[in-house]
This record gives structure tokens, sequence and C-alpha cells, in this order.
């Protein structure tokens, strides 16, 4: 195949701030599909101890999220850590145009900051900045060792949506397209045997609530962070923003609460405890209405008493909306995922009746005509010199081949993750009774579990030398 695939820049509009912030808003017809990363063959790491001493090394938590839509019009959305939407864009940005000092970049993510500030508030914003920071600093180092590990970058997998684009050799190595077809009809189709909410792969979707607004009826979807997707008016799709107070009404959440106890001012406005079952009415994190039964009589607590419960109880006001053990949520509004290699399924989380179901086909691009015209149409031309990612595309994984010719897996979050090593040694830690010894084989595959990198690393000079090797291509 021709030399050289890789990837591109967005052009002369890379540098223009709006037109990253809109190529970076949540676009519903963005379907993504997690891809399973190449490994090579396990070997087991015989260590003759079960204790040892040495400073765990660990992952960081990472972020990871899709969307879906259909013409039906029934949108789904996944997002995890931190997932907001203004947070996602932020660090898109960041992921694709990191550049020398950052300066021109700061200047554009500050502006974007002010933007996340007015419609989220000080707290999303500052959520924003750290996801954005962290997912920031992994592309960066991934990136690197696609620029600088040469032939010796065994393979490298980077996600395209719901594509897996696999370098090797310092050069596009094949590209597996994943398409999905919705069922028509989805009656027999059930979730496999043994499936349930605390399967592995089972991830919260979306949220969908039948809200009724003056005497009628809607359908509003929302995502897993409670914003509005797509609402509909019987089997008819519909701006949920042309319809007054449905999204207000969508994302407010009610539930009683029992025994809650507030200072407030009596008939003659002396301060005074009350113990009350209030009826609490919850949108965006906020108390927005909360009443409670006095003499047979529903009385309705003031803004500023509204604001004092609240603070009085803002753990309980912190559960309002949310999935799993949270209030105001019905299980039967909350809509699940699960996909195996050939069906994606959705899945009501209260029936586990399954709402859509997908099938998933894949095709893998080998010939160099095919590969060519999908880095052409996908913007991944300079790809092997510059290692950097167009916004929506991440590295999920990299296997890199040291100088001592150990096998070295690294993260989507820019660590290493696991060592296979070329030859045994032994390392012995600890003096006296407490001396331990750990034999590694040949071939062995060595893990962050148990501190088992860190043992083998520190142990032997060359050990450490060859790690710090790989690890000065991921600063």
């Amino acid at each position: 195949m021709a030399p050289g695939y890789g990837i591109s820049s967005i052009g002369s509009y890379a540098n223009d701030p709006y037109f990253m912030y809109a190529l970076n808003s949540y676009n519903p017809n963005f379907m993504g599909t997690q891809q399973t990363a190449q490994t090579t063959p396990q070997y087991s790491a015989v260590d003759t101890t079960s204790t040892v001493t040495t400073p765990s090394v660990s992952a960081d938590p990472t972020f990871k999220g899709s969307s879906k839509s259909d013409d039906d019009g029934i949108s789904t959305g996944k997002l995890v850590a931190g997932g907001l939407l203004v947070a996602g864009s932020a660090l898109a940005c960041l992921k694709a145009y990191k550049k020398g000092d950052g300066t021109g970049l700061k200047k554009m993510f500050n502006g974007f900051k002010q933007y996340g500030q007015k419609i989220l508030g000080t707290s999303a914003k500052e959520v924003a900045e750290k996801a954005a920071d962290k997912a920031d600093d992994a592309a960066a180092k991934i990136s690197n060792i696609i620029k600088n590990g040469g032939k010796n970058l065994q393979e490298c997998n980077i996600k395209n949506g719901a594509d897996n684009i696999v370098l090797k050799g310092g050069q596009i190595e094949s590209i597996v397209q994943t398409t999905e077809n919705k069922i028509k009809n989805i009656s027999g189709i059930s979730l496999p045997n043994g499936i349930n909410l605390n399967s592995k792969g089972v991830n919260l979707s979306g949220i969908e609530r039948t809200i009724n607004l003056n005497g009628k009826n809607y359908k509003v979807v929302l995502d897993t962070n409670g914003n509005v997707i797509s609402a509909f008016a019987g089997k008819n799709k519909i701006n949920p923003d042309d319809v007054s107070g449905l999204v207000e009404k969508a994302q407010t959440y009610t539930h009683q609460l029992k025994g809650i106890k507030l200072t407030l001012p009596d008939s003659h406005g002396v301060p005074t405890d009350y113990t009350r079952n209030y009826h609490i009415s919850v949108r965006n994190g906020n108390v927005v209405d909360a009443t409670y039964v006095l003499n047979g009589q529903t009385k309705h607590l003031t803004e500023e008493q509204c604001k004092l419960l609240q603070e009085t109880i803002p753990g309980e006001i912190a559960k309002f909306g949310r999935a799993k053990n949270g209030y105001g949520l019905n299980p039967q509004e909350c809509i699940y995922e699960y996909a195996d290699k050939n069906r994606r399924y959705l899945f009501n989380g209260n029936s586990r009746k399954v709402t859509e179901a997908y099938d998933i086909k894949s095709k893998t691009l080998r010939k160099p005509k095919d590969v060519e015209d999908y880095i052409t149409k996908h913007g991944l031309q300079d790809i092997t010199t510059t290692g950097n990612l167009p916004s929506n595309m991440e590295i999920t994984s990299a296997i890199y081949e040291s100088g001592a010719g150990n096998i070295y897996t690294i993260g989507k979050n820019g660590k290493i993750e696991k060592i296979k090593l070329k030859n045994a040694c032994t390392v012995t830690t600890g003096k006296g009774k407490k001396t331990k010894t750990h034999n590694y084989q040949a071939g062995a595959e060595i893990t962050t579990a148990n501190n088992q990198i860190d043992i083998w690393r520190n142990g032997v000079y060359g050990n450490n030398s060859d790690y710090e090797e790989v690890s000065k291509l991921l600063q």
C-alpha cells in the first residue's frame, strides 16, 4: 500500500473558535461503538510472593461517551465522568489543537470558558476545565508516541465514531468500518440471557419521560445529564423549545421527603424548628418549589425558604434526577444500552423490555485506494507525521516495542498499562525476614496489579532505563 497515510488539520477553519465550537457541539446523528483493541497473547507472570510494599501505579479514570439518533426520533446519549456537553466540546478543541506553549489555544479556550460559565454556572465551568485538561494531557502524550515512535510503534488503535483505525509500522494498516441498521420490527427480540442492569457493558443511555402539559402528553428524551435531546407529540417529532414550559417541566423532578427539620419564623416572626414532610420540585440542582400540608391545606415555601431548605439538605437535593438511587426519576424512565459483536440493544430499566435494536455490521478496508479515500474524507492524511487527531477522534490503545525488546501496552489515558517481557529476570525486594523474591518468565505480561510493573522496573537498572525510554515518549 502507499506509505505515509496520516492525519491532517481541518484547514483554515482550525483557528476559528466559533467554527470549532459548532463542530464540536452535540450531534445527534453521530453514533459511537466501543472498539476492542487487538492485544498480544497472554502469559502469566510467576511471583513467589503475594505481599508487596512498593507504591502502586494506577490508571486514571477516563472519559468515554457516545450518542445516537435515528429518523424515527428515539434519540439517546451516553456520557461519563462529568460528561457536560460544554466540557465535551472544550475537551475536543483542546485534544486537536494543543501546540507549543498553547498561547493561541489558551485565548480560544478562555472565551469558551466564559460562554460555558454563562450557561452552566461556576461549578460546571470548573468541571469542564478539569475534564478538558486531563483529556488534553492524555491526547498530547499518546500523540507523541505516534510522532516519535517510528516503526517501534507496533500498533495504535484510533476510534473514529464507530470505526476503528489501526496503525502498524508507521502506516495505516487497516480501517474497520462499523455500521448499524435499525431493526424496524423488534417484536420477539429480547436481551441475551444473563444480561441485566449490573452486567458488564451495560450503561445508562438516556431518559424518556412522559410530560403532561396543558392537558396534552409529550414524550421527552433527555441525555444522562438532563439535557433535552428531542420531544414528540404523539408520533410527530417537535422542537421542544416551541412548546412553552416543556423543557423546564421535563427537567423538573419531584419527590416526597419525610421528616425534614427546618427553622422558619412562626406566626409572630420567631424562628422555630419545624419537622415536616415536604413535596419538593428540583430543576438543574435547585429547589424551585416545596409544599407541605397544614390543617388540610397545601402551603408553599417562599423563594428564600426554598433556598434555606436546599442549604439544610444539600446531599438530598443532589440526588434529584439521578438515574441510580436518585429522586424523582422512575425506573421505567431510564433507558439502558448493551452491545455485543452483532447487535446493540436499548432496553427499559424497569422491565428489561427491548425498546430499540440495531444490527452491527463491520467491513475492513485494506486496499490502498479504499484507505486513501477514507483518510481523505476524514482528514487523516498527516497522522504519521503530526500525530494530531481531529477533535471527534481518540486513541484507544497503543503497543510499542522498546529498544530492549519489551512490548508496552499504553491505554487511552496515556499511561503504561502492561508490559510483555522479552527476557526472564528475578527481582528481590526487602531485607532480612522481609525479603521477597519475584520471578518473571520470558514472555510473561506484567501489569499495574499488585505493583508488578513498579517492582520489575525498580529491581534492575536495565529495566528502569527501558521503562524510562518509553515514558519519555509519553511526556
